[in-house]
């Protein structure tokens, strides 16, 4: 007998699928922009720019470190307030004979559709 989805295990994989969509859209913005130690000013004015673009109240400090006030979910607002810390450089690496300007040259992500494994072409192991 074949099996079939319900309507919420169908809701729920189309979910996972534009959540996975949403966040490798996002991904794919980060690359784009070249950010090794010391050369994180362009990323951070897209990422200022990002936020407020999404309504979040941005604050950015002299050291381009920024802070979003990101609201709640509505009727989540009980629940306590989460912090999330990161940094902005990238590890500049390249396979050897790869071309790569850690200042110049984006980052291009690679996802393998049947393993779901991101690589980034050229810059780590591909499977």
């Amino acid at each position: 007998m074949e099996r079939t989805s319900t309507p919420a295990q169908t809701a729920e994989r189309t979910d996972e699928a534009a959540a996975l969509a949403d966040f490798l859209e996002n991904f794919r913005l980060l690359c784009s922009v070249p950010h090794p130690s010391g050369h994180e000013k362009a990323l951070c004015d897209l990422l200022q720019a990002w936020a407020g673009g999404h309504g979040f109240a941005v604050r950015r400090n002299a050291a381009d470190d920024l802070l979003f006030d990101v609201p709640a979910t509505p009727g989540l607002e009980h629940l306590p307030l989460a912090a999330l810390q990161a940094h902005l450089d990238m590890v500049c690496v390249a396979r050897e004979g790869t071309p790569f300007d850690p200042l110049a040259d984006p980052v291009v992500p690679v996802l393998d559709a049947e393993t779901g494994v991101l690589t980034a072409s050229g810059r780590s192991e591909e499977r």
